[in-house]
């Protein structure tokens, strides 16, 4: 039998999962797209290192975007450290 607060744990966690991918994944077509606005050929490998295309490093609306996609990509990682595993290690004391 499933301990109530484990399943709980694992519906928590695949929401969180779930809307950070989603949130992610729409920022990342945003920046993307700004990024071929600015240089058509761009793809998404170039966006790893965008200070090597001048007219993309230099666009204060990429730059801002870009940041609200790492911030989004650091929030995942916090919740995951700080909410998520702590929660896990509570629920296996548990068990």
């Amino acid at each position: 039998m499933t301990d109530p607060f484990v399943a709980q744990l694992d519906a928590l966690e695949r929401s969180c999962e779930e809307l950070f991918s989603e949130l992610v994944s729409q920022q990342e077509k945003k920046v993307l797209g700004i990024a071929q606005e600015l240089r058509p050929s761009v793809t998404r490998d170039d966006l790893f290192q965008p200070q090597d295309i001048k007219e993309i490093a230099q666009d204060p609306v990429f730059n801002y975007e870009d940041g609200l996609l790492a911030g989004l990509k650091a929030a995942r990682i916090a919740l995951r450290a700080r909410v998520l595993r702590p929660l896990r290690e509570r629920g296996e004391e548990r068990s």
